[in-house]
């Protein structure tokens, strides 16, 4: 997404100062996704969030360790939609 781009560019240009704005977008995107039942794409985001915010704990855990918690849990979330839908699949599936 558009976001996504222009936090990637700010973030390339000068990381210390845009180094939220990224993740924050994917978490974003994760919940986006995950509304609107395209867990697979809400997955990957989530893991990109996941990937920059555990980066950022090791400079500031203080402000990063509950970002990167509140995005794991998502996560969590998200795959455990996934295996529902999974299960409630194999339950309609006569053949």
């Amino acid at each position: 997404g558009k976001a996504i781009d222009i936090y990637t560019r700010l973030a390339e240009r000068n990381p210390e100062a845009d180094e939220n704005g990224l993740p924050v977008s994917y978490m974003e995107l994760g919940g986006l996704c995950e509304s609107t039942q395209r867990y697979g794409e809400a997955e990957e985001a989530y893991g990109k969030a996941i990937d920059i915010f555990a980066r950022l704990v090791e400079k500031n855990p203080e402000v990063y360790e509950p970002c990167l918690a509140m995005c794991r849990s998502d996560l969590s979330n998200t795959r455990g939609k996934i295996q529902r839908a999974e299960k409630a699949d194999e339950e309609f599936n006569f053949f």
